[in-house]
This record gives C-alpha cells, structure tokens and sequence, in this order.
C-alpha cells in the first residue's frame, strides 16, 4: 500500500466523480487506437509467469478505457503465439531494437493500433463477453507526417542573419 502523504499529494476533492458515465461495458468489435501505458510480469498456476501489456484507449468514444494484452512466452503451447503477436506489437510501433532484450518500460507512450474481438469466457465475469486483442497494427494517429527539420544554414552563415 502506498501511503500518499509520503509522496505530498491529495486527491482533488473537490471533483466529483460521474459514476453514471463509468462504464466497464466492452469496446465493440473493431481496430482503435491505443497507448501503450504500462508492463508487468505476472505469475500463472498453469503458464508460469508471463508479461502483461496495459493499454489505453485514445479513440474518441472509448477515451482512457484499458485493454491487456498477455505474452505466455513460457508457456510451451503458448510460446508460438506469444512470439508472433510480440513481434507484431514491436513492428506496429515501428521499434527497431533486439525484440528478444527489449525493456517493456521503454516502449510505454507508444501508439499503436489494436484490433479487438468480443469473446465469452465462463471463468471470468459470468461468461459475459470481453475484449480480447486479435491483432496490432500502426495506430492512425502514428501516421502523422513527421515534423520536418529546419533547412540547414550555409556553413559561416550566422543563424539570425537573412540572405
């Protein structure tokens, strides 16, 4: 537990929280864009332990809603999949490092796209369906052209001066 006086900060009271407007109901269907917001290594009883990436949606009609993705990479049978779906998360965010030695910190704040299902799941909210991410591909909002840098200056010409 951490004990918020430590870190000097409070909850803003003063704002009122809409519960009416806070919904747990899963995304439809469809490719949204996402950031990557967080990792962690958890442990299963039956795949050992595994990687969890949290992401945040950026779409419009979902803002801030979360969906996980979870990489079994030490699970045998899951292995393959674990494996294909890191290299498409890594290759939709476009990271040219070494997949296999990669600090999942580091890639937070990434934008990416994800394609998302419904799916039942008896073991898990009464089998009502939930999200569960199919795919990633380069987020739209990634497609942005890139800001180009300013013309060089002629060597020996001063910055402020004009031509």
């Amino acid at each position: 537990m951490v004990d918020m006086s430590v870190l000097n900060v409070a909850p803003d009271s003063g704002k009122e929280i809409d519960i009416e407007t806070r919904s747990f109901e899963p995304i439809p269907e469809g490719v949204y864009d996402f950031e990557l917001t967080d990792s962690r290594i958890k442990s299963s009883q039956k795949a050992g332990q595994y990687l969890e990436m949290e992401m945040t949606c950026m779409d419009e009609n979902y803002m801030n809603r979360k969906v996980w993705a979870k990489f079994f990479f030490q699970s045998e049978k899951a292995a393959p999949k674990a494996n294909r779906d890191w290299m498409s998360l890594l290759e939709a965010i476009k990271f040219n490092g070494d997949p296999a030695n990669c600090d999942t910190e580091s890639l937070h704040g990434s934008l990416l796209g994800v394609q998302l299902s419904l799916e039942s799941n008896p073991n898990y909210a009464n089998g009502e369906p939930q999200n569960v991410v199919k795919d990633f591909l380069v987020s739209t909002k990634a497609n942005a052209p890139a800001p180009q840098p300013a013309p060089a200056q002629p060597s020996g010409a001063r910055p402020w001066a004009k031509g």
